[in-house]
């Protein structure tokens, strides 16, 4: 699903045919108009029975969700909760920025986009036409991954065990062979494994890489990577957002690292109109991945994030299709004109790149 004219409506209606359970963490959560719509649906499934448990991050959603929705919900039987408390100094800056649904631990969703309105419109107060994103729904197996990750999550911030079999369903009905893998990543893990998972698709591309990500900030490994695959004759594209809705800072920082790559024959593009919000990684019609995580250290080393994996060749040309579509949104970075700026802007850019590891 591109955009979240397709998502809404359909986990809408997933959400409405729930029997058993609704569990769904997500980054922002707002209670504007249309996440007044959402509300109305959990209260009713809550009321029918249903169990409704929701973590939310508390400074993902610090501007745009009011306390009297959570205390609407938490008072209707929704059980939603923030997964960390702003007063928690030592684990303020940890994030919880996956966004999963699963659905009587028979449907799942996650990918890149978050629970607000400005998702169909785009961001308030801006010069944005819309907003661009990508996400998925799944069935079958993977779905009880997907599940045992809130479950994790939910005992952590809780203590609550969601270990009985009902939320772990058989799969029933015939499924075609679709192979996929969860990844998730943490600042509890010993591994960063997702920023592993990046590496090792793109050190393995042997004729293309298409990286879809709003932010840009690399470690010096995963910039090593690119540049190498670039001088090796690989095809590598990546697509990133010029600017956001409000906080510019982390944009102006991912211009030094657009600059790096360039020189090293990496193809850099802008994407205009619409904001830019995809995590999508494709090699070589082989591979591909979509999921919460950005092309930056944060993602990387201190959020919270899950992505899919999806071996398939199908899925992957699919994928990589709405890529070159998306190609049209966008101009491509111009090394020489970015050297030729002012000097003021590129002095800002490199001081943005030194606080990139906080950005």
């Amino acid at each position: 699903m591109q955009n979240a004219t397709e998502k809404y409506p359909r986990l809408l209606a997933d959400l409405q045919a729930a029997q058993h359970s609704i569990h769904m963490e997500y980054f922002e959560w707002s209670s504007d108009e249309f996440m007044q719509k959402v509300k109305r649906v959990l209260l009713e499934r809550a009321k029918a029975g249903v169990e409704v448990r929701v973590i939310y991050d508390p400074l993902g959603c610090l501007t745009m969700l009011s306390w009297w929705y959570i205390r609407e919900m938490n008072l209707g039987g929704v059980k939603m909760i923030p997964w960390s408390r702003l007063y928690a100094i030592h684990t303020l800056s940890y994030r919880s920025h996956r966004k999963i649904a699963v659905i009587d631990g028979k449907i799942g969703y996650t990918g890149g986009m978050n629970m607000s309105e400005e998702y169909l419109c785009g961001p308030k107060h801006t010069k944005f036409t819309g907003w661009r994103d990508t996400h998925v729904r799944v069935t079958g197996q993977v779905v009880l991954g997907l599940q045992a990750n809130f479950a994790v999550q939910w005992y952590n911030t809780t203590k609550e065990s969601l270990t009985d079999l009902s939320y772990y369903p058989a799969v029933t009905g015939e499924h075609a062979y679709l192979p996929l893998q969860i990844v998730n990543s943490g600042p509890d893990a010993k591994w960063k494994a997702i920023r592993e998972l990046y590496f090792a698709m793109i050190t393995g591309a042997q004729k293309h890489v298409y990286i879809q990500s709003p932010f840009f900030i690399l470690d010096q490994g995963l910039a090593e990577a690119l540049a190498g695959a670039a001088r090796s004759g690989v095809d590598v594209k990546i697509m990133i957002a010029p600017k956001g809705p409000g906080f510019n800072f982390p944009y102006r920082a991912g211009f030094t690292y657009a600059e790096n790559m360039a020189e090293a024959g990496v193809k850099i593009f802008l994407y205009q109109g619409e904001y830019f919000h995809p995590k999508t990684v494709c090699v070589d019609s082989v591979i591909c991945t979509i999921g919460s995580t950005n092309m930056d250290i944060r993602s990387f080393s201190i959020n919270y994030e899950l992505n899919l994996i999806v071996y398939d060749e199908n899925v992957t040309r699919d994928l990589e299709k709405d890529f070159i579509n998306d190609l049209k949104c966008c101009t491509q970075f111009s090394l020489r004109s970015y050297k030729r700026s002012s000097i003021a802007q590129r002095t800002l850019d490199s001081v943005s790149r030194l606080l990139s590891p906080l950005l």
